[in-house]
């Protein structure tokens, strides 16, 4: 049957209420706020995620960077392993068919790009922990038009190196100072920057899903250039995404989480 004029005429009444309502739980504190690329968290939940997978043990010097964690992280602190990680994978956002080949540092990489999009909070890498996260998630929270906070890299040296492609590994070199490292952040989530990292990284899996088929990893700390059967070089699904989507979206990212510790780790 064709639609009236009336009919047409109460749909768009309907619509408009409806558009004011869901305005109206926004102004309410539903924890949803609009930005362009779709709906970003307004609220950050005050939690961090560390990660260890795979069949590979952690070393004593890890365990004792997870204790320091515990004991000085100031906030909730979830840690996920092979036992519980599926309490923290959505019905409708399975983990990537190439996870189970991948080594733990890769699976590590993918985790995070995983948790920040669909859950946002904090990241750590294990290791040395000695300060509260509790006063940057209060920082990010209050700067509702900021997506990320983290830690600047130190250096160019810091930024991801890209095999083949010069022209990005330039573009991040260059712009080093924008950068945010990768061992350690707070997100919003839902955000254009995590939808794309989340993307490119997914992408980047299906690019290499056969050739790790054929060669799953059989070290925790692997890539191309230490088995080069293993397709994956060692920033190639994180630093080489990440870095130049800071670059990209440096004008939402906050650098005051302090250098994370890189000694005596492994």
């Amino acid at each position: 049957m064709p639609l009236t004029k009336g009919g047409a005429t109460r749909r768009r009444v309907r619509f408009g209420r409806l558009r004011k309502s869901k305005r109206r739980a926004v102004k309410k504190g539903k924890g949803r706020v609009r930005q362009r690329g779709g709906e970003v968290s307004e609220s950050i939940p005050v939690q961090v995620y560390t990660c260890w997978l795979g069949p590979w043990e952690m070393s004593e010097a890890r365990k004792r960077c997870l204790e320091s964690i515990k004991k000085n992280i100031g906030v909730k602190h979830i840690h996920i392993t092979d036992e519980n990680l599926k309490e923290y994978i959505k019905p409708e956002a399975p983990l990537h068919e190439a996870y189970q080949y991948l080594c733990a540092v890769h699976r590590a990489d993918y985790l995070r790009c995983y948790l920040m999009h669909h859950y946002g909070g904090g990241y750590t890498d294990v290791k040395q922990t000695d300060y509260s996260w509790e006063p940057y998630f209060k920082e990010l929270d209050a700067a509702k038009d900021k997506w990320l906070l983290g830690y600047k890299e130190a250096s160019s040296d810091g930024a991801a190196y890209f095999l083949g492609k010069p022209e990005d590994e330039k573009l991040v070199k260059d712009n080093w100072e924008k950068l945010i490292g990768n061992c350690a952040y707070i997100c919003r989530a839902n955000t254009p920057f995590t939808k794309e990292w989340y993307e490119s990284t997914n992408k980047e899996l299906d690019k290499h899903l056969e050739a790790l088929k054929k060669n799953p990893s059989k070290l925790a700390r692997n890539s191309s250039r230490i088995t080069p059967e293993y397709p994956i070089e060692w920033a190639g699904i994180l630093g080489a995404i990440f870095h130049p989507l800071c670059v990209k979206y440096h004008d939402k990212l906050i650098q005051s989480l302090p250098v994370i510790n890189n000694k005596d780790y492994v």
